[in-house]
């Protein structure tokens, strides 16, 4: 270990030692006997928490990569989409590809390290995105959620930190929850106070709507397992020995942190919990529940009742959303589409290490004359790319091209409309392995030769765009006329709808 790391582990035993007596000072019996046993289970088994036969569910959906209005050659992960469908916030480390600007990390102030970022859809498609410059520093954010009305819950390290700062090269700057709330086209910048925060790590939020309740990860000590900093290597990652705990708002003031139990927390880690929307499914990422597995996977666990935080059956395996490197930040959307981040080894292997000379990253650029303190939430290795990917049904669309792509009555691709297709392209690009179904539909009305004519052709031209554009998957198309329509009602806008061209990626 080099002079900093010693430092580091030294502050690391330290800030044990305080947050244990701290705690243990502010306890009632139950949960001294409560953290009792946990220690008595993490000291007798392999894997704490492992109770019984591991579920399997597997939706066998698609898995489909993003395009680089999201995905990039830097690291992208924690997805989320707002309430609307429209808004897909992201984070990104040193995040500087762009299609039409590039950052300079050394100039900026407000980007670099851990940003925030936002793709807007048009016509069904992410565009390009861009850093909220607002809220990004050259420190670290990630976002874990957005509400309703447009507030942001992120994991950042902003000055109102309550861990050490000194010296935090080293590696030992924590991690605090923030809410940013919404106002006049600005954010403000809500600190959690204690105990939602500590002067542990605190990451991946997860508020109620009503503000009722916040889920959240803390590497704290009191929690399943032996203490293991988040973001230093052990299990052969980065992740740490991080629980899922949750407080619940009581008048002007948030619950002493319920840790989950030992079914859910292990005594390695637990990452980005979300609630399904009645609230009685968990998923996670996990790399506690199967011997010899130290890559995070996605599980589900369920419960009968909203208002209990500790009785939950599980883990049932999310089989489709994991491979066989870490796989976190699983959320599914109304529409019945899943994101997440997944990481993939890189082909050659890095020369340059981590700061801490361990492959983990304190700060993942080594550009000269930019310096980045803190540590990061996603805990990446050098020696993986994480890219945002989708999971749809085989029966759902990647892209669904409306008829105003097309002139009237016409297969002819109208000009405005090309640079989407373009978009289209370059998501195709990044999913090689794909074999390209192309269909295309009309509405009942008018001669059903001609309909079923003009739905084929509308495909036909769909398909010959994208090898215009370099795609080299299989593709086929069918054209299917009023045979498949996506609503049985007669009207103006519900006829529109089924005049479509639909593509997937399969």
């Amino acid at each position: 270990m080099n002079n900093k790391q010693i430092w580091g582990a030294l502050v690391g035993v330290v800030l044990f030692s305080f947050f244990s007596v701290s705690c243990e000072e502010g306890k009632n019996d139950s949960s001294e006997n409560q953290s009792s046993e946990m220690s008595d289970s993490s000291a007798s088994s392999g894997k704490v928490g492992w109770q019984g036969k591991l579920e399997l569910l597997d939706g066998k959906r698609q898995r489909v990569k993003l395009g680089h209005s999201i995905n990039t050659a830097a690291n992208e992960y924690l997805p989320v989409i707002d309430p609307s469908g429209l808004k897909f916030y992201f984070s990104g480390m040193d995040r500087t590809g762009f299609f039409d600007f590039k950052l300079d990390f050394t100039k900026e102030k407000s980007a670099g390290g851990e940003d925030i970022f936002l793709s807007e859809k048009e016509e069904g498609i992410w565009l390009d995105a861009r850093p909220i410059s607002a809220i990004n520093t050259n420190g670290h954010e990630v976002v874990s959620q957005v509400l309703k009305n447009g507030d942001l819950v992120v994991t950042a390290n902003y000055p109102e930190n309550l861990g050490v700062k000194q010296n935090t090269n080293a590696g030992v700057q924590t991690t605090d929850l923030f809410w940013l709330k919404r106002a006049n086209g600005d954010y403000q910048i809500n600190h959690f106070p204690e105990p939602v925060n500590s002067i542990f790590t605190e990451a991946d939020g997860w508020m109620a709507e009503d503000k009722s309740f916040i889920l959240f990860v803390s590497d704290r000590p009191g929690h399943v397992g032996e203490y293991h900093k988040k973001g230093w290597k052990w299990n052969d990652s980065f992740w740490g020995n991080t629980d899922i705990y949750v407080c619940v708002q009581e008048g002007d003031f948030w619950s002493v942190p319920i840790n989950l139990g030992p079914l859910i927390n292990t005594q390695f880690a637990e990452r980005t919990p979300w609630l399904s929307k009645d609230g009685l499914t968990l998923y996670l990422s996990s790399n506690g529940y199967k011997e010899g597995r130290t890559d995070l996977e996605v599980y589900a666990f369920k419960r009968k009742s909203t208002s209990d935080w500790t009785s939950w059956t599980g883990p049932y395996e999310i089989v489709d959303a994991n491979t066989q490197y870490d796989d976190w930040g699983y959320k599914e959307t109304d529409g019945g589409v899943a994101y997440l981040a997944s990481a993939e080894k890189l082909n050659y292997k890095p020369t340059q290490r981590g700061a801490a000379g361990d492959a983990g990253i304190r700060e993942t650029n080594f550009r000269t004359g930019y310096e980045l303190f803190g540590l990061q939430t996603a805990a990446l290795d050098s020696e993986f790319e994480t890219n945002i990917y989708s999971l749809l049904a085989p029966e759902k669309p990647s892209f669904t091209i409306d008829e105003v792509f097309f002139d009237f009555n016409s297969f002819s691709i109208k000009k405005e409309f090309e640079k989407y297709l373009v978009l289209i392209s370059d998501q195709i690009s990044q999913n090689k392995q794909a074999t390209i179904q192309i269909n295309g539909h009309t509405d009942n009305v008018g001669n059903p030769e001609y309909n079923q004519e003009l739905s084929i052709k509308r495909a036909d031209a769909i398909k010959e765009f994208l090898i215009n554009n370099g795609i080299q998957n299989p593709i086929v198309t069918k054209g299917l006329g009023a045979t498949k329509p996506i609503s049985s009602k007669q009207d103006k806008d519900s006829r529109a709808k089924n005049r479509r061209v639909e593509i997937f990626l399969n």
